[in-house]
């Protein structure tokens, strides 16, 4: 799988609603979604505050991670999704995978590999998720074959 093709997957996910990540949004990411027009800059700072301010709830730390991943800053984004499943995120497939696409893009296949088997993992035991399980799938089985 390229590079553009893992872009392109991670940014269907970035694009498309992330409701699947927290159960009840709270009044301060209702705000955060109303201030979408705002600078990135500034939205970086927000979600960094309300990461801060809510360290349990895997939300905020989704929606950084995001954000970075957006602007292809892998080593942050990776730390973002990975403070999102200890924050108990360990549920959402979004977040797993997400968290592989990082570790793919700064070439760490072995940790992607479990990553995406942990999404997978996620997937089957949720109802609703964002998840392209074909492409998944293939991607899963091209770094089982690529070997470490």
């Amino acid at each position: 799988m390229t590079r553009q093709t893992l872009t392109r997957l991670l940014l269907a996910l970035l694009s498309a609603p992330t409701t699947a990540v927290a159960a009840e949004p709270t009044q301060a990411f209702v705000e955060l979604a109303i201030k979408q027009s705002m600078s990135s800059e500034d939205r970086e700072s927000q979600l960094r505050q309300l990461a801060d301010e809510h360290p349990g709830d895997a939300r905020p730390h989704f929606e950084l991670g995001n954000l970075l991943a957006q602007q292809r800053r892998w080593p942050e984004a990776r730390a973002a999704y990975t403070r999102a499943l200890a924050a108990g995120g360990q549920r959402h497939p979004e977040i797993h995978y997400n968290l592989g696409v990082a570790f793919d893009h700064l070439e760490q296949r072995p940790t992607a590999l479990l990553s995406y088997q942990a999404a997978l993992q996620a997937a089957t035991n949720v109802s609703r998720h964002l998840l392209p399980l074909a492409e998944l799938r293939r991607r899963i089985a091209e770094l089982e074959h690529a070997g470490p």
